[in-house]
């Protein structure tokens, strides 16, 4: 009888136990976005700050001018990439070293023309917009992914 009550008691405990986890990771999750709006960052913050037809021209030009410009910056920093790797076989680590401090200017490149882009956009607004842009801007950059804008929020 005693060890009736006992299973019995194991039994109740661990069904809670599992009622508990199953509530937590259904519940309990941490809320995701969705998938980032339909046309990326560019069609966000064309929505967001209502931007004109003209100022949408002038935004176009400036997306195609930052693309460009990091586009030749990636391609140099992928080869950039196969030389360091290229190193492993290497006895010292000098010539490695010296890539990865070029892959790290190249990166800095990149940081720098993205924030001058973002200035230039802003630069495009109206004072209503700007202010708009201003608290659009690290949601378009979430939208842009981790690879193309800065960090998340420290």
């Amino acid at each position: 009888m005693e060890n009736k009550k006992i299973l019995s008691f194991a039994v109740i405990a661990l069904f809670l136990l599992n009622l508990g986890t199953l509530a937590f990771l259904f519940l309990g999750r941490p809320h995701h976005p969705g998938p980032p709006p339909e046309g990326g960052p560019a069609q966000f913050l064309i929505h967001e700050l209502a931007l004109s037809t003209d100022q949408q021209k002038q935004f176009e030009k400036l997306k195609e001018e930052h693309h460009s410009r990091v586009m030749q910056i990636q391609d140099s920093l992928h080869t950039l990439h196969e030389a360091y790797f290229d190193e492993l076989s290497s006895t010292t680590t000098m010539k490695a070293d010296s890539i990865e401090n070029l892959m790290s200017q190249k990166q800095k490149e990149i940081e720098h023309i993205t924030f001058d882009h973002f200035k230039k956009v802003r630069g495009i607004c109206t004072p209503e917009q700007q202010k708009k842009f201003d608290s659009v801007i690290q949601e378009a950059l979430r939208i842009m992914g981790p690879h193309q804008g800065p960090p998340p929020e420290r």
